[in-house]
């Protein structure tokens, strides 16, 4: 039912003499389906192309669907690497760097604006800083606070967060596999919230 989304894990070019010109991107199907013949779109560029081959395995398939680990080659050489997203461009994602993301933090320390994140979302991992602690959610009452100037262990917050760079997303509503992402500390790699995106800031 839900547009399709295969973000890039990694390129295979196996360099083999019984495959010399082989390029296949490989990753797994996370919503939707696959079909060679089929128009795709790649982003964030949104460069469009063809689907010419769909491989399970070893395995040449004429069609697959999530949640399917799959490689893929396609008809136009596109510059596409890990983290890119091979999508439906008729229901495309939304993009953007400026993301309105609900979080929940479970580090420690407190979420310092300040200070930079790492963000993985989907197969790509971004700077990004906090822009806007917006509002606090009480988990007993679902009632919305106002911050007082922080976010701490086991509290969620509605932020606003800006990546270094555009990225495809969807909102989590929409689709829950492009639509969450993970904050982590560049100093220490270690796991901070975890959260999910509303959509454009």
């Amino acid at each position: 039912e839900l547009p399709l989304r295969l973000p890039v894990q990694g390129v295979n070019r196996p360099h083999a003499e019984a495959f010399p010109d082989f390029r296949g991107y490989m990753g797994r199907i996370e919503s939707g389906n696959l079909e060679v013949g089929q128009k795709i779109a790649v982003f964030p560029a949104g460069l469009a192309t063809t689907v010419t081959g769909i491989y399970i395995a070893d395995r040449a398939c004429q069609r697959a669907e999530a949640p399917s680990s799959v490689i893929v080659t396609l008809a136009d050489h596109i510059d596409i690497t890990r983290g890119d997203l091979l999508a439906d461009p008729a229901r495309p994602p939304l993009l953007g760097r400026r993301l309105g993301v609900d979080l929940i933090w479970l580090d420690r320390a407190p979420l310092d604006p300040k200070r930079p994140y790492l963000v993985k979302h989907m197969t790509r991992t971004h700077q990004a800083r906090v822009d806007s602690l917006d509002s606090l959610l009480d988990v007993t009452t679902l009632a919305t606070l106002e911050p007082e100037g922080q976010l701490s262990t086991n509290e969620i917050g509605r932020i606003v967060l800006r990546l270094a760079n555009d990225i495809p997303f969807d909102a989590y509503t929409d689709n829950r596999a492009t639509g969450a992402l993970i904050v982590f500390d560049p100093a220490s790699n270690a796991t901070v919230a975890g959260g999910i995106i509303r959509g454009a800031a």
